[in-house]
């Protein structure tokens, strides 16, 4: 049996949330122009009630996709999706900025990210991404394989957070991870070279040399060191 693809996926859902189905929204980097061969393609469906006739029928729909690689999809309530931008601001400031409709219609009107939160909930992150690399340093220190396996694994979470603080900066994220990783080091100060390394080699752009790999993730966890400084200020 084949996975399922985004298009079956879009009408599974519509099918088995019937009426109360608001919208089905693709956002993160799959719905920019700058996603990985192996990037998740996240999915939100905002409805205007969790029944449990739909959740049964959305159940086998999640399944499916799981099955096919993905992360279930994200499911709020219209009510939800109004009244938690305080709490995700990270996260919403992303999705307003760049999203893609695949059903139905996302409010978006009144819905708006407040810079302190937005700075708070960036504080908060920055330093507990930069605490988890901090570990997984130590934990694959000399084991190049491990080392690189680290980096690729945490940068895509790393570009959502530099995203965030050209948000915060009152800046439109450019489109591709690269420029956004530009801009950010632009507007934080740190070099660059590094998550460009990585993201390189996470798209099979230019493969990382295992020899250079300590010295890359030094480089990057002075990079995040750096943002995690800058937020705290900001």
């Amino acid at each position: 049996m084949s996975a399922l693809k985004l298009d079956g996926l879009v009408a599974q859902l519509t099918k088995a949330w019937g009426d109360d189905l608001v919208a089905v929204v693709l956002f993160g980097s799959a719905a920019g122009g700058d996603a990985a061969k192996d990037s998740d393609q996240n999915v939100m469906v905002v409805v205007r009630e969790f029944r449990p006739a739909g959740v049964i029928a959305a159940g086998a729909v999640a399944r499916a996709w799981a099955d096919a690689g993905q992360p279930p999809p994200l499911t709020m309530t219209l009510g939800e999706w109004r009244g938690s931008s305080d709490i995700f601001a990270i996260e919403y400031a992303d999705v307003l900025e760049r999203h893609r409709v695949l059903a139905g219609a996302l409010p978006v009107e009144g819905v708006t990210v407040d810079r302190e939160h937005l700075r708070l909930q960036l504080e908060r992150e920055a330093m507990g991404k930069l605490l988890r690399l901090r570990q997984g340093m130590l934990v694959t220190s000399g084991d190049a394989k491990r080392t690189i396996a680290l980096m690729v694994e945490s940068i895509g979470t790393i570009m959502v957070l530099l995203r965030g603080v050209l948000h915060l900066s009152g800046e439109v994220a450019p489109p591709t991870h690269d420029a956004v990783a530009r801009a950010a080091a632009a507007k934080v100060g740190f070099d660059v070279s590094p998550l460009l390394s990585i993201l390189a080699h996470r798209k099979g752009d230019a493969k990382m040399e295992a020899v250079r790999s300590a010295e890359i993730v030094r480089a990057y966890h002075g990079c995040v060191e750096r943002v995690a400084t800058w937020v705290d200020g900001a």
